[in-house]
């Protein structure tokens, strides 16, 4: 891989500190972002889980989740396994990915320190880690700390790649047995997650692009696809991360009908009226490798622009933020 790091270029939000600060911090303010509230404004109750109550019992928490799922999204059984391993395998892929994007560091992810916040709806809101250690290349800001290893970048990227997935590794097979959807399918979407773990916040340089693609292409890994990101100019939100999926989340499966004349969002309005139903083919996601790529860019630009408009002067969300790689729940508009 091109070592993005020699020219001492670290594109983080906040590199200093080390791996705490960073999870205390810059990982937190991300799910801030996208926070999901209720009618008084109160952040939605969330039931707090660790890895191993995901797991347990043969992923008893995904068998009981998964019918909900169905039901919820009119999915059938491999979309909404695929759905579940994107909120929770997934999810822990976002946190390493966005190690990556904002700080130049491959966090080492371990079981038995991670905590996860599960929404009242199933998926996975926001992730919190207990004494996180990190690998770094030479030179980096972290180097020196006691939580910290100094590598070349290959192995930085090498090492943080192997503990994700032996972390999320049982739950992928729990997934892969809630129906009859392939493995290969569920690690594609963890490598969606990791290699397109950005948001606003991140800058839009091409140091980014290429480590988080870099972290997708890391050798011996289970997935086969690998998701794409593209650097654009736009004439509102200036140079933007554009993303384009590898795997496939199957939300096309689902029964798109059901409710789609309920839409009352003035936003999902305004897109319906911009880009029009698909009401004469499958249901494709916003950043959906089956999707004409100009299409694809188009819809990404036309969110991340509300998105812009709604900050205040001092850089804060107004509105509701784009969620971790941009389709809510697998099923974006």
């Amino acid at each position: 891989m091109t070592d993005v790091h020699r020219a001492r270029v670290y594109h983080g939000v906040a590199p200093t500190g080390g791996p705490g600060e960073w999870a205390a911090a810059v990982l937190q303010q991300r799910y801030d972002r996208w926070a999901d509230h209720d009618a008084d404004g109160e952040p939605a109750p969330g039931r707090w889980m660790s890895v191993g109550d995901v797991v347990a019992g043969g992923c008893r928490w995904l068998r009981e989740l998964h019918p909900t799922v169905m039901s919820e999204y009119t999915a059938p059984p491999d979309t909404a396994a695929t759905y579940l391993a994107g909120w929770y395998a997934g999810a822990l892929a976002d946190v390493v990915g966005y190690g990556l994007a904002t700080a130049g560091a491959g966090i080492v992810l371990r079981p038995e320190a991670v905590r996860l916040r599960v929404h009242p709806d199933g998926w996975v809101d926001r992730i919190e880690l207990d004494l996180p250690t990190a690998v770094v290349p030479d030179g980096h800001p972290w180097a020196g700390r006691p939580d910290v290893d100094v590598v070349d970048a290959d192995e930085m990227l090498r090492r943080c790649v192997t503990a994700l997935i032996e972390v999320v590794a049982p739950i992928v097979d729990g997934c892969h047995g809630l129906a009859r959807v392939g493995r290969v399918g569920l690690w594609n979407e963890v490598a969606d997650h990791l290699g397109l773990a950005f948001d606003e916040a991140v800058p839009a340089v091409e140091s980014v692009r290429d480590l988080l693609l870099a972290s997708v292409a890391v050798p011996d890994v289970p997935w086969r696809a690998r998701p794409r990101i593209e650097i654009v100019d736009d004439e509102v939100l200036g140079p933007a991360l554009i993303r384009r999926k590898g795997g496939c989340c199957l939300a096309y499966q689902c029964d798109h009908d059901a409710g789609a004349d309920e839409i009352v969002d003035p936003d999902r309005l305004a897109f319906r009226e911009r880009f029009g139903a698909d009401t004469h083919g499958p249901h494709y996601c916003t950043t959906c490798k089956f999707r004409d790529p100009d299409d694809s860019r188009d819809r990404q630009l036309f969110w991340r622009r509300l998105e812009f408009q709604r900050r205040t002067p001092s850089g804060h969300q107004t509105g509701e933020a784009v969620p971790p790689n941009g389709d809510q729940n697998g099923v974006g508009e």
